[in-house]
């Protein structure tokens, strides 16, 4: 048996694009991706999605294209889907928060995620798992700006340690767009064996603690609030 889970996410506080406005950059990062698909890669992410998902960093460059333009910037995609171009995640970054949650939590020591207690998941398994068994839709998840307020920008510096890692230096400075507290996106998740619904709902709730974009985990990015809209289960 199976379970549909429709949830929404509130941030409470800003939240950073994370998808590079160079073309060619992205570009690579979608053939490394394919890469590691391997031969599933020609029916999972047909050619038109690449164009897709490059036509949607063109349309969040052009809108900002003269916005810090002496910077390189993590953007927004923008929709391609929808006439006003509202700024979106893709369900493949939802997965990606789902891997990422998953792989967190099996660190921790709630009975539910330790080997012991017959988890049903463990550190080799986690993306298989959720690639086999974890869809979610729609592919462009809309993110709602709130009422009054536009996109932004956060510049904020790199740090790297030197050729002998014994000391920490400022590198650069990194410059995102920013979308405030209050955004909200929702999205569906279809679990293809329900057993796996209360580790999902558990990632939900590590969204208060890490969070979505660029620079979560920093402590003042990315965290959101979750509810959970319907949940369904089917044969």
């Amino acid at each position: 048996m199976g379970t549909k889970i429709k949830v929404r996410f509130t941030t409470v506080q800003p939240i950073l694009g994370m998808t590079s406005e160079n073309e060619a950059l992205y570009d690579a990062h979608i053939r490394m991706r394919d890469k590691k698909l391997g031969v599933r890669a020609a029916t999972l992410i047909p050619t038109e999605k690449r164009e897709q998902e490059l036509a949607a960093i063109r349309l969040a460059r052009d809108e900002v294209r003269q916005e810090n333009a002496e910077r390189s910037r993590n953007l927004f995609p923008r929709s391609t889907t929808d006439t006003n171009h509202p700024p979106i995640w893709y369900a493949s970054q939802m997965k990606g928060f789902l891997k990422s949650s998953f792989e967190a939590l099996l660190q921790t020591d709630k009975a539910l995620w330790q080997k012991s207690k017959g988890c049903l998941l463990n550190p080799y398994n986690v993306k298989k798992r959720v690639d086999q068994l974890i869809l979610v839709t729609p592919d462009e998840i809309i993110i709602h700006i709130p009422e009054g307020t536009g996109i932004g920008w956060c510049q904020r510096p790199l740090f790297r340690q030197d050729e002998h890692n014994s000391e920490v230096k400022k590198s650069s400075m990194a410059c995102s767009e920013e979308i405030g507290a209050g955004a909200w996106f929702e999205f569906e998740v279809t679990v293809l064996n329900s057993k796996y619904v209360p580790y999902i709902k558990d990632a939900f709730a590590y969204a208060q603690v890490v969070g979505f974009g660029g620079w979560r985990g920093s402590g003042d990015r990315g965290k959101a609030t979750f509810e959970i809209l319907s949940e369904e289960n089917f044969e």
